[in-house]
């Protein structure tokens, strides 16, 4: 019922009652109040129009404001929206979306097979599946990768995600989402993975010339790993950034409903500074990761651990790989981010050797114990284990059995050195009834 409508009820009311009602105070005073009191009751419903009038005022100010705040985020990020209609089939492209693959928005027609002309042969099938899973499961939110046809005909990589809006009788009736040009990083990978090749022979070569090899090798091992740290947190910023674009384009349907007040704001302003604070700790810890340590200092064993399993913990989920910490940390005083590379490179050779051997239920497992002077970490898989003939060759340069995938053979010998040789530590490696299990044990900080 609209406020018309009531408005209107409350005065016919008001008059019935000054009609049956005023007669006994005419007749009792002498006093004819139905006059006063219709102009009350006009008075009444003015004001309440008035109230009605400020108080929209105010949330339509809100919602310009608000709307004019996530559309310079969104303007911001540089991503295409798309907006497809499933009961008609109709497809609404953005200006952006148009003008990565090079066109102005008056060049490329609103329609599907705008979309579908354009997908690589070898992405059309797969990119068309995942919409169909995600149209029929509706906790599911539609993510792909896939190329498209350039205006000049070359080829750009897209990053496509989106979500599903159904009616109240569970029907697919939307499909709203965002593409990201990821070309740029898909080039720059390729280049780091030509760079680390090229890195790869030109250390190898000055290793056997230089006496301060160690570093050059240390230095070698840590640019390798950047390329598959930095897919890593690509990948791991995927989902909150659609998170964070879906979030933006369902609030038009929000406001259409109603549903926006103060409440709303501030709940939704809370729940997406969450996002942006963790995609902004997972760059810290990056940083962090890579920054030469020059001097020894005290730090949290597990507080290190933690932060490096956490930059790979999408990676591993994506292959199925269970990882668990378990026991009390300890301190040590030491170099973290070396400290840090170790853990990384053990991690890195069980995840490896799991997707290798096709291990079902596969899992990792890093325990921490110690005792009044010694801090122990064991990091186990189920693997399966290390041929008996090659376990004590495993911590020579250059010894490798992953060569065939571009192995380099410096991991384990760079991880024995660091914990040895400037930990004043010990780090030894045995099989188990499951795979493999690494020891180290390192001198604690006394306190």
């Amino acid at each position: 019922m609209t406020f018309k409508t009531l408005s209107l009820l409350f005065l016919l009311t008001l008059f019935s009652f000054a009609d049956e009602s005023i007669t006994f105070i005419q007749d009792e005073q002498g006093f004819d109040y139905k006059f006063l009191l219709i102009i009350g009751s006009a008075l009444l419903v003015i004001l309440l129009v008035l109230l009605y009038l400020i108080k929209l005022k105010q949330i339509k100010q809100q919602n310009i404001y608000l709307t004019e705040r996530l559309k310079l985020a969104f303007d911001g990020s540089h991503d295409g929206l798309w907006d497809w209609n499933l009961i008609d089939n109709s497809v609404y492209f953005s200006p952006r979306w148009k003008e990565m693959l090079g066109y102005k928005d008056d060049e490329l027609e609103n329609h599907l097979d705008s979309w579908k002309s354009r997908v690589h042969p070898d992405d059309l099938e797969a990119a068309l599946t995942n919409i169909e899973l995600c149209i029929n499961d509706r906790e599911k939110v539609f993510e792909n990768k896939h190329r498209l046809q350039h205006k000049d005909g070359h080829w750009v990589w897209i990053y496509d995600r989106g979500q599903v809006q159904y009616n109240k009788n569970g029907k697919a009736i939307r499909m709203i989402g965002t593409h990201t040009d990821l070309t740029t990083e898909i080039n720059l990978s390729n280049e780091l993975n030509e760079l680390n090749q090229t890195l790869q022979s030109r250390v190898t070569e000055e290793v056997k010339k230089n006496s301060k090899h160690e570093r050059l090798i240390m230095q070698k091992n840590r640019l390798s790993e950047m390329g598959e740290m930095l897919s890593s947190i690509a990948h791991q910023w995927r989902r909150p950034l659609s998170t964070l674009h879906i979030n933006i384009e369902m609030l038009e349907e929000d406001y259409k409903e109603k549903k926006i007040d103060q409440a709303f704001l501030e709940k939704f302003i809370h729940k997406n500074s969450e996002i942006i604070q963790y995609m902004s700790h997972t760059i810290s810890d990056f940083q962090n990761f890579y920054k030469i340590d020059k001097e020894k200092s005290l730090f949290d064993v597990m507080e290190k651990i933690q932060a490096i399993t956490d930059l790979n913990l999408n990676l591993l989920d994506q292959n199925g790989i269970k990882i668990t910490k378990e026991g009390e940390s300890f301190t040590l005083l030491g170099y973290p981010s070396e400290f840090q590379q170790v853990i990384l490179n053990l991690i890195s050779n069980a995840k490896d050797a799991l997707l290798e051997n096709q291990i079902k239920n596969p899992f990792i497992t890093i325990k921490l114990s110690s005792d009044t002077s010694k801090g122990y970490i064991k990091i186990s898989d189920n693997a399966g284990g290390i041929n008996e003939k090659m376990i004590d060759k495993v911590f020579e340069p250059y010894f490798t059995t992953k060569e065939k995938n571009g192995g380099t053979g410096l991991g384990l010998y760079l991880s024995k050195m660091i914990i040895e040789k400037n930990m004043d530590g010990e780090l030894t490696i045995s099989n188990t009834e499951d795979g493999s299990e690494v020891l180290i044990v390192l001198n604690k900080e006394k306190a």
